[in-house]
């Protein structure tokens, strides 16, 4: 029997556990396409290109360089940065409903009961 040095072993699990994160990431089907934005390093995303001050003019800066509306993302959470106030307007005015929501509580699904913790715009208007 062959014994493998640990240092081995643990180079083959480490390489085997980026080569799986990395080949998901990739093979994962984005719902839509995202806005523009600045290009993400992996794991950590846009966490370099983040101002730490000043963060208003180089927002300013990216709406110039990529439109109104702007995605940025840390650590795999998803920020979109709104540069104008028409895109402000559209997106709460306009689409509203597909951003409007609160956490679902599956034992409060009773709107009766619990009007404030249904979902938004789950409550008919007789």
């Amino acid at each position: 029997m062959v014994s493998l040095p640990l240092s081995f072993l643990a180079y083959v699990a480490i390489s085997c556990t980026f080569a799986l994160f990395f080949l998901s990431k990739w093979l994962s089907v984005k719902k839509l396409p995202l806005p523009p934005g600045p290009k993400p390093l992996p794991l950590i995303g846009n966490l370099l290109d983040m101002p730490r001050t000043h963060a208003c003019t180089v927002f300013q800066k990216w709406g110039k360089e990529f439109g109104d509306v702007v995605y940025v993302s840390f650590f795999g959470k998803d920020f979109i940065i709104l540069n104008s106030l028409q895109a402000a307007t559209e997106l709460i005015e306009q689409h509203s409903g597909n951003y409007a929501d609160r956490p679902d509580m599956p034992m409060l699904h009773d709107p009766e009961l619990y009007p404030s913790l249904c979902s938004y715009g789950c409550l008919c208007t007789d």
